[in-house]
């Protein structure tokens, strides 16, 4: 894949926007409004961003087509497309734009895809660049472009921080002094008790599962309340609209049977045994998202993962609101898609929202280059709010995480997962505030 037009490590399209930004003459506004500025510069660098890549990818795709005699424009699918944004939209104004906006995206792209490499390069130079390279390849190049991009940004900010200071008061000087701009981590401020919450207790990952014990069973998640411990648990969403706590998306590794959880009504699931580890049944049934609640009582904490991988936003988080609505112990909801919690934000704002994220290697989770950059570096943080981050755990000292890292000193509280052994928990301490872990007994006091 070949690369846009760059000056000084930027794309001129991006910086440009850039420079509109970060000039804007907000210096006599009230605080409010300045923070609501600043977290729409931030959601508009990251669609800037993405769109750059969408029209990178659509120079290739081009160059694709060429090739193989196709036409350039599949009006079809620029429908379909546009069809699918509109089922998963969540607000009515973006829904009522969406066919403008659509069309503007396609006929920018469409001419991306007409018109040769940018500056400097030649049609041919980037066709035999896109086309050695397989795709793996192709979405390193991307990412590795919009890392650029992210840290050009960041080191100018940091640049436009520094000047004009005398470094002889810089102790004086607050921890972080406030950017009036830019992709700065903001946390969602908790409470001492909902941060006593989050931190007094690991928690158990699917409960306290062992022999004769299935994780996300009642059996396992009573064990884990009985010892101390916190809980998280998976919610899936059944045939009927029910919220069950059950991990995989298929039924075969759990329970030996065949087909997806979301095409069994709940009766169904429950005439499936669970599984233990060693692939043996057991007497427990998949609990309802209820039953599991009422099993953890009233003061174990609970981390409800909402486990939504692309399916439209509203039943399964309708679902798991209604039963936690009806709960009286502590709970957050988590989930790795950003678009659940904004969900949450929207509905129920008064519920504690996490935010899971790893590395989304390519080997294990398909998606585009530029999505899996903004997710694992928390970029749709300004959409959701969380007020936790869970991280992988092994990812928190390998990686340099600086968005992570800066969120988690501004005051956002990051757990890591999954922690499975002493060993591990004391490696990752320095960079958590507490762990989701399994396969060995911490001390119920982190």
């Amino acid at each position: 894949m070949s690369r846009p037009p760059r000056d000084d490590g930027r794309a001129p399209a991006l910086d440009g926007a850039l420079k509109r930004m970060s000039h804007e003459p907000d210096d006599l506004s009230p605080e409010p409004l300045r923070a609501l500025r600043a977290q729409v510069d931030e959601l508009d660098r990251s669609l800037l961003a993405l769109l750059e890549a969408r029209v990178v990818l659509s120079r290739d795709l081009g160059a694709l087509k060429r090739a193989r005699g196709l036409p350039a424009r599949d009006v079809a699918r620029e429908g379909a497309v546009l069809a699918r944004l509109q089922a998963h939209s969540q607000d009515e104004d973006v829904r009522a734009h969406l066919p403008s906006i659509y069309g503007a995206i396609s006929a920018c792209c469409l001419e991306a895809q007409l018109s040769p490499r940018g500056a400097g390069q030649g049609a041919g130079q980037g066709a035999g660049q896109g086309a050695g390279l397989s795709e793996e390849q192709l979405e390193a190049q991307l990412e590795a472009q919009l890392e650029a991009q992210l840290e050009a940004q960041l080191e100018a900010e940091l640049e436009a921080e520094l000047d004009g200071l005398n470094l002889s008061e810089v102790d004086t000087l607050p921890a972080a002094p406030p950017r009036r701009f830019g992709l700065r981590p903001r946390a969602t401020r908790l409470s001492e008790e909902q941060r006593a919450l989050l931190t007094r207790r690991p928690f158990a990952h699917r409960g306290l599962h062992g022999p004769g014990l299935p994780e996300n069973s009642l059996g396992a998640l009573r064990a884990a309340a009985a010892a101390g411990y916190g809980v998280e648990l998976d919610v899936h969403l059944t045939a009927d609209g029910r919220a069950v706590v059950f991990h995989d998306e298929t039924l075969e590794r759990l329970t030996g049977a065949a087909g997806r959880v979301s095409d069994l009504t709940l009766a169904e699931l429950r005439a499936l045994p669970l599984l233990d580890a060693h692939g043996a049944p057991t007497a427990e049934r998949v609990p309802s998202l209820e039953e599991a609640l009422a099993a953890l009582g009233g003061a174990t904490p609970a981390l409800v993962e909402v486990k939504n991988y692309g399916s439209p936003v509203g039943p399964l988080e309708g679902a798991v609101a209604r039963a936690l609505d009806a709960h009286a112990g502590p709970f957050c909801v988590q989930s790795f898609n950003p678009m659940t919690l904004k969900w949450f934000l929207a509905h129920r704002p008064r519920f504690l929202r996490g935010l899971i994220a790893y590395s989304f290697p390519p080997e294990e989770v398909q998606m585009n280059a530029s999505t899996r950059f903004l997710l694992r570096n928390l970029l749709f943080a300004p959409l959701c709010k969380p007020h936790y981050v869970a991280y992988e755990g092994s990812e928190l000292a390998r990686h340099k995480l600086r968005r992570l890292r800066k969120m988690r000193a501004r005051g956002t509280l990051v757990l890591a997962w999954t922690v499975r052994s002493a060993a591990a928990a004391r490696e990752v301490a320095p960079h958590a505030d507490n762990i989701i872990f399994e396969g060995f007994a911490p001390p119920t006091a982190p």
